[in-house]
């Protein structure tokens, strides 16, 4: 019994393995299918697209007008205007402007004209800059000159101006020969003034009008 049984089950399981086989198998044969329908369904779109492109193109094409310059059938002397200026041979014919290597001439030389002005206005524009600039910096330079000698005038040695002062008095006081003896002592005095101003830190550059100058 437990024989039999053991065949039974044995049976069962063969069949249960033969029924999945069969199942995997239909599986596969149905995929295989769709994608083959999915395929073709795929390559008619696609031929139906290209197929409507090319009628689009050929629709395109039929709407434009044939070229005048390829219209034989039209009189040629009437269609000579449109190639007038066009060196081509048209109907054996060649067809030329008689004038064209004037006007390329004058062309040219209007061109070379125009650059030719073109370069002088801009050599001129560099050279006004250039003037421009030379004078800005002349004037910097003038008006620095300008405050440097109205700031020197301003905080000038007071031994060198005394000394010149002295001169000036004397000489309107007593004529050239008393202007000429102005004592050693004064002119001592007046030098180490300016020379103490000269050796000084020169803080009355920073504090303005002369205030904290050793000589002020």
């Amino acid at each position: 019994q437990a024989e039999a049984d053991a065949k039974a089950h044995a049976e069962v399981d063969a069949k249960a393995a033969a029924a999945q086989a069969q199942a995997e198998a239909d599986a596969e044969a149905q995929a295989e299918e769709k994608a083959k329908v999915q395929a073709e369904a795929d390559a008619k779109s696609a031929k139906k697209a290209k197929g409507a492109q090319r009628a689009a193109k050929k629709e395109a094409v039929n709407a434009i007008e044939p070229d005048e310059e390829h219209n034989l059938n039209n009189d040629f002397a009437a269609q000579a205007p449109h190639y007038h200026d066009r060196d081509q041979d048209i109907m054996g014919s060649l067809v030329f402007d008689p004038n064209r290597e004037e006007n390329e001439r004058l062309a040219e030389e209007a061109r070379k004209r125009e650059e030719e002005e073109k370069r002088v206005k801009e050599k001129e524009d560099r050279e006004e800059s250039k003037r421009q600039e030379e004078q800005e910096k002349k004037r910097v330079e003038e008006d620095n000159k300008a405050k440097e000698k109205e700031i020197q005038h301003r905080h000038q040695p007071s031994g060198e101006q005394t000394i010149e002062e002295n001169k000036d008095n004397k000489a309107q006081a007593g004529g050239k020969n008393e202007a000429r003896e102005v004592s050693e002592q004064e002119a001592e005095e007046d030098r180490a003034a300016g020379q103490a101003y000269k050796s000084g830190c020169m803080s009355c550059m920073v504090i303005g009008d002369g205030a904290g100058c050793v000589v002020s």
